[in-house]
Parts: C-alpha cells; structure tokens; sequence
C-alpha cells in the first residue's frame, strides 16, 4: 500500500513538474513565436518537439538554480531516456507474464515459456511504436488505463470478500469505472468508423484491439460474478512440511525450574 500510494504521488509530483516545465520554463517567447506560435508548430514536430519542450523549459528551471542550461538540458534528456527504458523493459515483462497465462487458460501450454511471451511482447511494443497504424491505437490509452484500474478493483473487491471483510468501498468506485470505460469504448467504436481523417486499415485496427480489451474484460467480469456467487471459499490447510512459526526456545531459568522441583 506505502509503495502504491507513494508511487501515485510521485506519478502526480512529475506531471505537474511536466506541464510547469512545458508551458512557464520555455518563457513569453514560445506562446508569440516559438512551440506553442500555432498549433501546427506544436503537432507538426512530432514527439521530437514536444519532448524538447519539456527538456528546454526543465533546464531554463535549473538555470534559475545556478546550474547551467546546457548541462541542465544533458541531465533532463537523460533522465528522460532512462524513464523510456525502464518502461519498455517493465513493459516487455509484464505483456510475458500476461502472454504465458493466457496461453495456460486456453490450454496452449506448449505456447506458454519465456521465449514466445518476451518474442511477443517485443512485437506488440514496436507496433506500437514504429508502425503508422500502431501509433494511432495510443487513441485507446486513456480508456484502457481506466479499465485495468476497475478490474483492479475487482480484484481487490473479490480478495475482501474471499477474507469477510467490508467491499462496499471497493465495489462501487469498480462498478462505476468499469461502467463508464467499457460505456466509452463503445462509443468509440462508432467514432472510429466516423472520422474521415483515419484510414481503413486504422479503423479496422482500433476496431479489432477494442473488441480484443472489451472481450477479455467482459471474461474477467464474468469470472469475478461467478465468484461472488459461489461465496466464500474455505482457507485450504497448509500441507504438512509447511512453514511453521518457530517456538521460542527456553531460557535456562525456565529450563532449570523442573530440576528444582524435583
């Protein structure tokens, strides 16, 4: 829980630091004829313009701390490299772990090893980012990430039913975000076919990624209903080898007290 609510606030503390270094650390002169002169100056960059933004406006900041701008623009570049890494590479684990337990769940266990899962998981992520149609799917992110946040919650939910605890804490905020993501998925499956600026093969690929979240969401769903109607399951007795809690061996007073007696 420290770890997890500490890691929000840090998540939290960083975009604010973000958007303070994108639009007051680049001054006056980027709003008149700089980054942010028209909207096409800011888009048509691409990722390159938008990370330098965030890289010269950071280091006009460290400038006001004594720390020269050029050395200052080395270390936010840097640091925003090593954050890129450490994703990709968290990333790459998780999507195998994700990979290997499907294929169990469907019975493909001969599928189900390492090298199928990280093989995977490194074609996923560079779809996603060189392949022109794997860049639009980042249209889905928001909606996605509100999602894995309610079937957490249903996680959570069904752990403090399992152990008789209070879920009402838990299952309203899941009920609400699992509602509202799925209800704006839907909705952006006919957005897609709605937008002239997306092409046929864009709209077929946020077509078929949505159904693919909505579809393993809905199985989820469904496997939490089915065991919140079972009820709770009783805890399984430790087999016999099982860890134990080690006794406290006796002092010599105490081990001396029946030599005394008799």
């Amino acid at each position: 829980l420290a770890i997890g609510y500490g890691g929000m606030l840090t998540e939290g503390v960083l975009a604010i630091l973000v958007i303070v270094a994108c639009v007051a650390g680049l001054g006056s002169e980027a709003w008149q004829s700089g980054t942010y002169a028209s909207w096409s100056a800011i888009r048509g960059g691409g990722l390159q313009a938008q990370l330098s933004a965030v890289v010269h406006g950071g280091a006009n900041f460290l400038a006001m701390l004594g720390i020269p701008a050029h050395y200052g623009s080395a270390l936010l570049a840097v640091t925003i490299v090593a954050f890129a890494l450490t994703t990709l590479d968290t990333a790459t684990r998780l999507l195998r772990f994700n990979v290997e337990a499907i294929c169990h769940c469907v019975r493909l266990d001969w599928l189900a090893n390492r090298y199928v899962g990280s093989l995977v998981a490194v074609a996923a992520i560079a779809f996603f980012g060189l392949v022109p149609a794997g860049k639009t799917l980042w249209i889905l992110f928001g909606t996605t990430n509100q999602l894995l946040a309610g079937l957490t919650l249903l996680v959570v939910s069904l752990f403090l039913f399992q152990r008789a605890r209070p879920v009402a804490y838990t299952l309203i905020p899941m009920i609400l975000m699992l509602a509202i993501s799925i209800w704006a998925m839907v909705t952006s499956l006919k957005g897609f076919w709605e937008n002239p600026n997306l092409s046929l093969f864009n709209r077929w690929s946020l077509t078929g990624v949505t159904l693919a979240v909505l579809g393993m969401s809905l199985w989820l769903i469904i496997e939490g209903i089915v065991s919140f109607t079972r009820g709770r399951q009783p805890v399984q007795p430790e087999p016999a080898g099982a860890f134990q809690q080690p006794t406290e061996e006796p002092t010599e007073e105490l081990a001396a007290e029946p030599q005394r007696e008799n």
